[in-house]
């Protein structure tokens, strides 16, 4: 569809009718039909010239750098010697960009056609055109030339590996001969480079990733995609529909932490009216504290490596503890236990505050639904954990996996093309998503996920397509066992008053770096 073909659809939404701004007595409004809009069309032959000047302009300090060369071996008689250095170069960029376009159209096309074929099959519209062949012929041969570009500058690293020779030395260490470090394992390492950003940016086009229900389910490796989630799980703040209801409250009345608090607060102020608590126990014991110094911990390290851009550190900068001082502080001062008792209250104490209504909200996961099936599907409720961060009502729950689909960068090409096949097969077909969500059980981040017997499920993924951005799990990134154990107890002493909030900043900092030197 181009773009004249788009605006009038866009147009016959309105009767074909424009927008008019009004005048005098007039309202604005849509207002007569106007049919003489035409939109201009840009000759292919443009496209083409443009693209070749853009291709030039690209080039152009290369080819001031070869052509001065030229000039100044051809004056001293040494033009055999400057060609024996640039054809090697030519003919390496031309190879390398010819199997590039070759793997990236191939693919790309492929996905275009599927994408094409369900898009018409879902709007009825038969001669729907998403890409146009030449468009992604086009764009296969930007990045093909880049590819191409890049290979080019590892010249030197590839006439080494084919004129190798043996130094007759061997190491102790592996038993090869010197002459492999020196000649080959560049070589080797151009190779993997080259192959790792070919079936990154193939993977990047292909049709399984528009399947994601959230571009969030990709595992990225700078711009490309390396990686794609096939299950997810997800946690947050499970509620009682009804006894929030009895408080006064629905979700509605829940959009960021300075509301959850006010709603925490007011049913602690009237708990002995009410009969019941805001939270549930924030045990620390070992069957509950992963609660706290795992998953609550994720939500200070999401925002920020969102701030700072990044997807792992090995210094945490700790710049929202002050949040994770909140939300912990709302959990301990407004629950069912003091906070002096909590290193005894296990995982089951608060299940059971929950399961006698004792308890409001209780954070823990779409795993826990067993536990408080008997509170019945419609009486559950789950809300974001909200730390008091701006923009925060957007955020959604904490989504994510530590499951992906990755494609092997050494199979051969047809290989690769027939798994993200089968891939895409596996989330689209009914078949597929049936052997995935039914018969293994898994929440996939795919568009055609199939509604789950539990609600907390159904909840979270309601809450992806209600446009919520999910929260990331970053806790692999956590350094160790050892600094979560030591943030467990420094949040433990803190709730006791036997400790300070700085103790928990030095073992979620100080501890962080210590953990990851020792790691090396």
């Amino acid at each position: 569809m181009d773009i004249e073909q788009l605006l009038r659809r866009i147009m016959q939404g309105n009767g074909d009718r424009e927008w008019t701004e009004g005048d005098g007595d007039n309202e604005p409004g849509w207002g007569n039909p106007r049919r003489d809009i035409k939109i201009p069309r840009v000759p292919k032959i443009a496209v083409a010239l443009g693209f070749l000047f853009l291709l030039l302009l690209l080039g152009f300090s290369g080819i001031v750098e070869f052509y001065t060369d030229l000039l100044w071996f051809g004056s001293l008689g040494y033009d055999a010697t400057l060609w024996r250095r640039v054809l090697p170069q030519f003919m390496l960029f031309g190879i390398v960009a010819l199997l590039a376009f070759a793997a990236y159209a191939l693919n790309w096309r492929i996905a275009v056609k599927i994408g094409t074929e369900e898009f018409r099959a879902s709007t009825g519209d038969d001669k729907a055109v998403l890409v146009k062949p030449l468009h992604v012929t086009i764009a296969a041969a930007v990045f093909a030339v880049m590819a191409g570009i890049g290979a080019h500058e590892s010249w030197p690293q590839v006439l080494q590996f084919l004129h190798r020779v043996p130094f007759g030395d061997v190491d102790p260490v592996f038993g090869r001969d010197i002459g492999f470090y020196l000649f080959s394992l560049p070589f080797f390492r151009v190779l993997q480079r080259f192959l790792l950003n070919l079936v990154l940016l193939s993977l990047t086009g292909s049709a399984v990733v528009g399947e994601l229900s959230n571009d969030g389910f990709a595992l990225m490796d700078g711009s490309a995609i390396a990686g794609i989630a096939y299950v997810i799980e997800t946690y947050g703040i499970i509620y009682n529909k009804a006894l929030l209801e009895r408080a006064g409250y629905t979700q509605a009345d829940i959009t960021n932490f300075a509301s959850l608090k006010a709603v925490a607060e007011d049913i602690t102020a009237r708990s002995d009216e009410l009969g019941f608590s805001a939270f549930a126990s924030a045990g620390m014991e070992a069957s509950s504290d992963w609660r706290f110094k795992t998953h609550l911990a994720n939500m200070p390290i999401y925002y920020e490596y969102l701030a700072d851009g990044i997807g792992t550190t090995t210094a945490i900068k700790g710049t929202y503890l002050d949040n994770y001082k909140q939300i912990w502080d709302l959990y301990i001062n407004n629950s069912t236990t003091s906070p002096n008792l909590l290193s005894t209250k296990t995982g089951e104490d608060a299940v059971a505050e929950m399961l006698t209504e004792q308890a409001v909200f209780y954070q823990n996961g779409t795993w826990a639904y067993g536990d408080l099936a008997d509170l019945g599907d419609d009486n559950l409720g789950m809300l974001p954990i909200y730390i008091n961060v701006e923009g925060e009502e957007s955020q959604g729950l904490c989504t994510g996996t530590e499951n992906y689909w990755c494609v092997n960068k050494n199979a051969a090409p047809e290989d690769i093309q027939a798994t993200l096949d089968f891939m895409y097969w596996c989330v689209t077909s009914p078949e597929g998503t049936k052997a995935l969500c039914e018969d293994m059980g898994f929440v996939i981040p795919f568009k055609k996920n199939l509604p789950a017997a539990n609600p907390l499920v159904n909840i979270a993924n309601q809450n992806v397509a209600d446009g919520f951005v999910p929260v990331s799990w970053n806790f692999p990134t956590m350094p160790s066992e050892e600094w979560k154990n030591a943030l467990g107890s420094a949040l433990t002493a803190y709730a006791a008053g036997t400790g300070d909030w700085d103790g928990v900043v030095s073992a979620f900092v100080d501890g962080w770096a210590a953990e990851y030197a020792l790691i090396g």
